[in-house]
């Protein structure tokens, strides 16, 4: 483990790359869910730097699945590959999720509460973040199962992976994007997609001067809290240690090697499972992986990238084989200074909260969510920095049955985003645009698409010819939230369904706005949001409750917590 506030080419990596968090139970991987699933809330490959210069911070989690669903369903709220860039000067700061799956719908869906086969991944793969686990497992499941409360194969990735998000301060050609273009959002039932996450994504939150590393990434660790043929390493060592508080096989590692541990470096695996099956609740072959692997996240400061955008993401509240997607692939958010990238996305990682072969705790049927963000470039830096806050190639399904909308029936698109727009805040050459263009907003009934993303756009607030991209598109990606009846098992349905803990958009519970409480992507919120001073289960830093942060107080993957 490499803690690296130097100038110079330095790393620090608290990242866990390529790890695997299993709290499932047997081949059910939720505490309801029955079925392999799949939880990872490791940290695989990442690096994270909070140098000055040309670092990298990586907070995303990697190559991670979580997995809370029942069946063959997939949730992915990772950002795979990204990078996040709070540095000054040329860095990219990625809070996207990219190509990732989050699927809360039931039944072959990918969604966190679904049931089946899904895949949730809050991890950050191959990112490189500071606090990221890079090629780690951790297994709190029992069983083959990953997800606490997940039923079947299914796989929770709340990573972010080849995301590069930039929240630099520099002063330059920076671009923020606010915009939403090429973004489908769909409210439909049937083949819908969306897609919040946030894929390739770079996030660059070093403060760094200079070609400095900083790394407290735990790269190719393995974290397994599972019991069973799991092996927990919470060795503190350097070196290839191995703790093991499992029950078998398992590994936790917190040392700085390659060891196994949760929070360790290197190739380190933690298992608190039990058995074959991995998630304490869970029950099947279920993974949980809040890793992130191979991520930047740079806070230098310099010519950074932010991307808050969502580009070529689709949301879907549809019915049927259709996908949310609530990532941000291929964008890049850079609030750094410099040429330093931090990333704190969680990249092709895979989250999975569903039950049994139905993946949204509402859907029913092969959906998938995805809240990642890939592939997406966030820059609040100034001068020749991007922000984009953008969520791309993303998919999120809280349908039921083979449908991706929520309230949707049929392949319809609804289109929220503002496509190609460029959104100019700077002074100079500069260009604001928060028009809706190649947007469509579709309520109907058919194969419609729902977009909320923000794609192709550009935001900038910097000085300078500066473009500052604060996009929320989803392009190419599905949302579904449907809560449809078809091969879906529903909430209170009796049928290959679990668990319930869906609440639809307008009320407190795990809304995708802005002002409101519960497990929301925004900021100044209070539960589980991907914010900054919330306080329940959010990325964020002085929050309270399972947040990615330092000082918080609950389950938080941190320093200092309780």
């Amino acid at each position: 483990m490499y803690s690296d506030e130097d100038e110079g080419n330095d790393v620090q990596d608290e990242d866990e790359g390529n790890d695997v968090q299993d709290e499932d139970e047997g081949n059910d991987v939720e505490d309801e869910d029955e079925g392999n699933d799949v939880q990872d809330e490791d940290e695989g490959n990442d690096v994270e730097d909070e140098d000055e210069g040309n670092d990298v911070e990586d907070e995303d989690e990697g190559n991670d699945v979580e997995d809370e669903d029942e069946g063959n369903d997939v949730q992915d709220e990772d950002e795979g590959n990204d990078v996040h860039d709070e540095d000054e000067g040329n860095d990219v700061e990625d809070e996207d999720e990219g190509n990732d799956v989050e699927d809360e719908d039931e039944g072959n869906d990918v969604h966190d509460e679904d049931e089946g086969n899904d895949v949730q991944d809050e991890d950050e793969g191959n990112d490189v973040h500071d606090e990221d686990e890079g090629n780690d497992v951790e297994d709190e499941d029992e069983g083959n199962d990953v997800e606490d409360e997940d039923e079947g194969n299914d796989v929770q990735d709340e990573d972010e992976g080849n995301d590069v998000e930039d929240e630099d301060e520099d002063e330059g050609n920076d671009v923020h994007d606010e915009d939403e273009g090429n973004d489908v959002e769909d409210e439909d039932e049937g083949n819908d997609v969306q897609d919040e996450d946030e894929g390739n994504d770079v996030q660059d939150e070093d403060e760094d001067e200079g070609n400095d590393v900083q790394d407290e990434d735990e790269g190719n660790d393995v974290q397994d809290e599972d019991e069973g043929n799991d092996v927990q390493d919470e060795d503190e060592d350097e070196g290839n240690d191995v703790q093991d508080e499992d029950e078998g096989n398992d590994v936790q590692d917190e040392d700085e090697g390659n060891d196994v541990q949760d929070e360790d470096e290197g190739n380190d695996v933690q298992d608190e499972d039990e058995g074959n099956d991995v998630q304490d609740e869970d029950e099947g072959n279920d993974v949980q992986d809040e890793d992130e692997g191979n991520d930047v996240q740079d806070e230098d400061e310099g010519n950074d990238v932010q991307d808050e955008d969502e580009g070529n993401d689709v949301e879907d509240e549809d019915e049927g084989n259709d996908v949310q997607d609530e990532d941000e692939g291929n964008d890049v958010q850079d609030e750094d200074e410099g040429n330093d990238v931090e990333d704190e996305d969680e990249g092709n990682d895979v989250q999975d909260e569903d039950e049994g072969n139905d993946v949204e705790d509402e859907d029913e049927g092969n959906d998938v969510q995805d809240e990642d963000e890939g592939n997406d470039v966030q820059d609040e830096d100034e001068g020749n920095d991007v922000q984009d806050e953008d969520e791309g190639n993303d998919v999120e399904d809280e349908d039921e049955g083979n449908d991706v909308q929520d309230e949707d029936e049929g392949n319809d698109v609804q289109d929220e985003d503002e496509g190609n727009d460029v959104e100019d805040e700077d002074e100079g050459n500069d260009v604001e645009d928060e028009d809706e263009g190649n947007d469509v907003e579709d309520e109907d009934e058919g194969n419609d698409v729902q977009d909320e993303d923000e794609g192709n756009d550009v935001q900038d607030e910097d000085e300078g010819n500066d473009v500052q991209d604060e996009d929320e598109d989803e392009g190419n990606d599905v949302e579904d939230e449907d809560e449809d009846e078809g091969n879906d098992v529903q909430d209170e349905d009796e049928g290959n369904d679990v668990q319930d803990e869906d609440e639809m958009r307008g009320t407190m519970y795990r809304m995708k706005m802005r002002g409101t409480m519960y497990r929301m992507k925004m900021r100044g919120t209070m539960y589980r949001m991907k914010m900054r001073g919330t306080m329940y289960r959010m990325k964020m830093r002085g929050t309270m409750y399972r947040m990615k942060m330092r000082g918080t107080m609950y389950r938080m993957k941190m320093r200092g917590t309780m």
